[in-house]
């Protein structure tokens, strides 16, 4: 929204507008909306140019409502839940999520989206003091459903993480947590569940067909198995605070933002195949170099300023909604 506003345009809701829109921090995500941001706009009035539809926890009742429309304008499904992954399309629809994998694809004019960064957010970083760094590593998450990565890391590698640096697993609330990213020189920023084939099982195949379950059901499926709900806030909070993020390899499990980051200049990159080594790695590194992590953090929070700041993520979505519905004038 900040981003249409950036461009000249109004953004009309049917939501709640007396409360405007808030968060409790910096973390999921850090967002402080004024009500005069956003015009009321009746369940039943249509807008003119462009309907985008937030479907993260389902279509409600507008289902048959919004493929109708689809029929004259752009309707533009929004999915940032951690189910996306596991949904088909139609294709009359113009579809942005999160967790893309290019290794796992479901019908449907699908296109990748990041989390992104707010304004207040980026305004919030800009009066931090991110000069005193110190090679210390965040790991706070909590104990979460469908997060077998995490669970899988915490073995492999934070463990290992523990014996050379120092790990700070608190958890705290959003003006403490501003200051531990102020001071610290990573994140462990990672998420994710590793799914398999599930559909190349007969059995379970053939039950869910009956069942009319498509859960499982890929388009296309490069691997087995994927890492699907791999993105989290945590890359663009880290980031923008100066941390070095600590993320599954982008290239290695498929995962596609609209702009990807680059492995050793804009996060820390975690490869299954070679990762009781990365502690020893990243260790012999700071040695030689005490600012390593510390510059990463630096070009991880110039890189996710200029590319994923309000404007250009909404540039981003309607350049493709102007490449997929050519006769509508933006």
């Amino acid at each position: 929204m900040q981003g249409f506003h950036a461009l000249g345009w109004e953004v009309h809701t049917n939501g709640d507008v007396k409360n405007a829109l808030s968060s409790r921090g910096i973390s999921t995500p850090f967002a402080v909306v004024p009500a005069e941001f956003l015009c009321r706009t009746e369940k039943n009035e249509l807008p003119s140019d462009i309907l985008l539809v937030d479907v993260s926890d389902g279509y409600g009742e507008d289902y048959d409502r919004l493929c109708k429309i689809a029929a004259t304008k752009p309707v533009v499904l929004v999915n940032m839940g951690g189910m996306t992954n596991f949904w088909d399309y139609p294709d009359f629809f113009i579809v942005f999520t999160t967790h893309f994998n290019r290794l796992a694809t479901r019908e449907g004019r699908i296109f990748p989206l990041s989390f992104g960064l707010s304004e207040d957010t980026i305004l919030l970083s800009n009066g931090k003091d991110l000069s005193q760094k110190r090679n210390i590593i965040i790991r706070n998450f909590s104990a979460t459903f469908s997060q077998s990565v995490r669970n899988a890391l915490d073995l492999m590698l934070v463990e290992s993480l523990e014996k050379l640096f120092k790990v700070d697993r608190r958890k705290t609330d959003p003006s403490d947590y501003l200051a531990q990213l102020s001071e610290v020189a990573a994140v462990c920023a990672y998420g994710g569940e590793f799914v398999p084939d599930y559909w190349g099982y007969d059995y379970l195949r053939d039950r869910w067909e009956k069942m009319r379950i498509k859960t499982y059901k890929f388009k296309y499926m490069g691997a087995s198995p994927v890492v699907l709900r791999w993105d989290s806030w945590r890359y663009f909070e880290s980031s923008v605070m100066g941390c070095a993020p600590i993320q599954m390899d982008f290239n290695e499990y498929g995962f596609v933002w609209p702009i990807n980051p680059e492995p050793w200049v804009h996060y820390i990159p975690v490869n299954l195949n070679s990762v009781s080594d990365l502690p020893q790695y990243l260790s012999d590194r700071v040695k030689d170099s005490p600012d390593f992590l510390i510059q990463i953090g630096r070009n991880a929070r110039s890189w996710v300023i200029e590319n994923y700041n309000p404007r250009k993520q909404a540039e981003y979505v309607l350049s493709v909604v102007q490449a997929t519905w050519p006769e509508v004038v933006l």
